[in-house]
C-alpha cells in the first residue's frame, strides 16, 4: 500500500512557490491553519499573561504595604 503525502496545511489550487515566503499570498494557507486550535491557543496565550499581570500587581501592592508599615 502507498504511503499517502496529503498534507492538508500545503494548498492545492496555487503554486508553492508563490506561498513560501516571509509575506505569503493570500488563499495560501488552508482551512485546516485557522480552526479552534489556533483560537485555543491564543486564549491560553491571553490567559497566561492576565495571570502574569496580576502577580505582578498582588506582589507590588503586597510590597508597598510592607514598606508603609516599617
Amino acid at each position: 500500500m502507498p504511503v499517502s503525502t496529503d498534507n492538508v496545511f500545503m494548498p492545492e489550487h496555487r503554486d508553492l512557490s508563490e506561498c513560501f515566503s516571509s509575506l505569503p499570498k493570500p488563499d495560501c494557507g488552508s482551512a485546516a491553519r485557522g480552526d479552534w486550535p489556533q483560537i485555543a491557543l491564543f486564549g491560553v496565550l491571553v490567559a497566561a499573561l492576565v495571570f502574569i499581570a496580576w502577580r505582578v500587581v498582588r506582589n507590588s501592592r503586597k510590597r508597598q504595604r510592607t514598606a508603609d508599615d516599617t
